[in-house]
Order: structure tokens, then C-alpha cells, then sequence
């Protein structure tokens, strides 16, 4: 029956794989993580087979979910510039399907988390939507029309390397004054590196609020950089909402009134009155849009006509 489908969603980092179970109406019934020995798409495969292997016995998963970091083909099969895990590309799809036995279904992890907030989240109900993850990189999940964007070649919501400015700092790709150079947490962890060295992002959170001025100017810039990518969306998508979400949301948080500011300074006159909400998903959580994910293609493959 319909009202009884369980997915399972994998969200894989380079150490740890996170499984979370989820019912129709995106209901967490089950949790489970575990490390990863290596970052080779056979690690990946063994860690996404032994959580499916923890799944509690009452449950029947009817597809597997996984997110990652990287580019994914539109329809879920092969992945492409896994360069955070340490490889390039495979059809870790067929190969987690082979090592299962269960349909499963890949996704870009922003476009799974963006899945997860259109469905069951803080955008539920929105036709038009943008989600901007902020974190170890940064990445744009977009629903028009009431669809995720997947670009040709699965290449949508690629802002992180756009330029702010440049006389900016350099980011781990070597661009110079990029959104990722200014705003992500190993750039933010490099600028400050000189100063406070061995201080976490934390750390560096809790320097910046007591007032030191360099730790201050280094969010103060992230936040700025943060505001303009913001304009940029809303000016281009005409959004009904928008949601800012990741491990780096703190910044954020923590500088609203700054990225505000250049909000206001970088948005057109005419763009739309887009709602901005903030959603302080944990690591873990994205495990839930990975799980999303494949529940549509499970809900879809179902309402599809019988040829």
C-alpha cells in the first residue's frame, strides 16, 4: 500500500555515512550511522549496504536515497567530480542496487536537501524556492514550478565559486575573491589561520563576538558575500521563499544584520518580496533528503501510466 512506503536516505561524507528511514508524510522512524573505512566508491557501496542492513525488521524499504557531494546525472545513475570523496565519477546507482537487491536513486546532496525542505520542510507548498547551504562549500537547491532544477549534465546551483570581488582571498581552487574564498568554513578557518591558528569555527565564532576586530572583519566579509549571493537568486528566480540552511549557518545567524545590508544593496528594485527562513539542519539530517528523493521516484514510478 501506498500509505505504508518506507525509503531509506544515505548521506555520505568522506568518513561517515548517515542513514535515516522516512515514512509518506517524511516522518523519521529510524537512525543510524557509521564510518566509512576509505573514500572509494567500494567503501561508499559497503557503508550504503550495511546501514540497509540495520533497517529495524518492520520495516520493508522500497528504495535507497543516497546524497552526495558532487554532480549527478538528472536521472540518478551516474555521479560525476566526487572530488570531496576522493574519487571522479561511477554508476554507484547499478552498484548499490547490485550489492542490495533495492532500486536506488542518487542526488546531488543540496538537491536532496531542497527535495526534503519542497516535500516535508520549511518550503512545503512553494512553487518557486531556493535553498542556500552554507558549509564546507556552498551550494543552491532550486524548485520552479514545483520541480527541482537539475541543469543539463545535473550542473544547476553552482554559486560557490561566484566572483564577489577581486582583490578577495583565495579559495582552495585558487580563484581569488570567490563566494567560496570568503564564506566557507575551510575559508574562513584559512583567513583566520595566521591570527588564531588551531581554533576552530566555533572558536573563531565565539573570538568575533567578544569583539576582536580581525575575527570580526572575517565574518563581517562572509556575511557580506553571503548577502549578495542572496540578491543574486532572488533576483534571477523570483523565489516565493528562500532558505538558508548547513554546518556554516551560523554565520548567517550570528551577522543577519550584514548580510541584510547587502541584501537590500545587492537586490533589484523590482524583485520579488522573497520570505527568508532559516533551518538549522544538522550533518545528519540530510540523510532525510536523500531519503526524500527516493521516495518520489518511488511515488512517481507508481502514478505512471501502464503502457
Amino acid at each position: 500500500m501506498a500509505d505504508r512506503i518506507v525509503t531509506l536516505g544515505v548521506k555520505l561524507t568522506p568518513d561517515m555515512a548517515f542513514g535515516t528511514w522516512i515514512d509518506m508524510q517524511g516522518k523519521q522512524l529510524h537512525y543510524a550511522e557509521l564510518s566509512i573505512e576509505g573514500a572509494s566508491i567500494d567503501a561508499a557501496v559497503k557503508a550504503t549496504a550495511e546501514l540497509m542492513e540495520r533497517s529495524p525488521f518492520e520495516y520493508d524499504v522500497a528504495a535507497i536515497g543516497v546524497g552526495l557531494p558532487a554532480t549527478v546525472d538528472p536521472d540518478g545513475r551516474g555521479v560525476h567530480d566526487v572530488a570531496y570523496l576522493g574519487w571522479s565519477s561511477g554508476r554507484l546507482a547499478d552498484a548499490v542496487e547490485a550489492r542490495t537487491g533495492l532500486r536506488t536513486v542518487l542526488s546531488n546532496d543540496v538537491n536532496a536537501a531542497t527535495t526534503y525542505e519542497h516535500w516535508f520542510g520549511l518550503g512545503r507548498g512553494c512553487k518557486d524556492l531556493a535553498v542556500l547551504t552554507l558549509g564546507t562549500g556552498i551550494g543552491c537547491g532550486l524548485i520552479v514550478s514545483g520541480e527541482i532544477v537539475h541543469g543539463v549534465e545535473g550542473r544547476s546551483g553552482l554559486l560557490s565559486h561566484l566572483e564577489i570581488d577581486r582583490s578577495g582571498p583565495i579559495c582552495d581552487l585558487g580563484h581569488r575573491g570567490c563566494l567560496s574564498s570568503y564564506a566557507s568554513i575551510p575559508s574562513i578557518l584559512r583567513q583566520a589561520s595566521p591570527y588564531f591558528p588551531g581554533r576552530s569555527f566555533e572558536d573563531l565564532l565565539e573570538i568575533a563576538e567578544t569583539g576582536n576586530a580581525i575575527a570580526n572583519r572575517i565574518f563581517s566579509d562572509a556575511a557580506i558575500a553571503i548577502g549578495r549571493a542572496l540578491a543574486l537568486v532572488v533576483n534571477m528566480l523570483g523565489p516565493e521563499r528562500v532558505i538558508v540552511t548547513g554546518d556554516g549557518i551560523a554565520v548567517y545567524t550570528t551577522y543577519g544584520d550584514a548580510v541584510n545590508r547587502e541584501f537590500e544593496r545587492a537586490r533589484h528594485w523590482r524583485a520579488a518580496k522573497s520570505e527568508t527562513l532559516v533551518d538549522h539542519l544538522p550533518l545528519a539530517g540530510w540523510s532525510k533528503g536523500a531519503a526524500a528523493v527516493a521516495l518520489r521516484s518511488v511515488i512517481r514510478d507508481s502514478a505512471a501510466p501502464i503502457n
